[in-house]
């Protein structure tokens, strides 16, 4: 998806923390992107700079985020400004074949993923696909 903006929603049903986060640039881009992870039920938050690995799956310690279970999550990465051209915001993205916007809601393990969005440069476009933006989940 070649939007500035990739984010989702989720709904944490665990109490623990949200200790890193992954990410693989886009083959096109060297650059980083502001990502952020917000409690939405809480307030606490987390939002910092990262370069990602543009041949892997890159995952980067993050100050955490404490979570309990039934909080309310946004998980977003932005492009920095300055980039240079719109083949450079294409980030990794699930996608249905048939193109039809993603079910939510939808649960793995101890999260269920309510929604996405992508806008910046373009959109919203809503649900059309799940942002391939890992995190690193710490049971306690």
């Amino acid at each position: 998806m070649d939007l500035e903006t990739h984010e989702y929603d989720i709904i944490i049903n665990a109490n623990g923390e949200i200790c890193s986060v992954g990410y693989q640039n886009a083959t096109a881009y060297a650059g980083g992107y502001t990502m952020e992870v917000i409690n939405n039920t809480s307030g606490a938050s987390y939002s910092g700079t990262h370069t990602f690995s543009q041949t892997a799956l890159d995952y980067q310690a993050i100050t955490p985020v404490i979570v309990s279970s039934g909080d309310e999550i946004t998980v977003r990465r932005t492009i920095l400004p300055g980039y240079g051209n719109l083949n450079e915001t294409i980030g990794r993205i699930y996608r249905k074949t048939d193109f039809s916007p993603v079910p939510y809601p939808i649960t793995e393990g101890n999260v269920v993923f309510q929604s996405s969005n992508f806008y910046g440069s373009g959109g919203p476009v809503i649900n059309y696909g799940q942002p391939y933006i890992a995190l690193g989940f710490k049971v306690d």
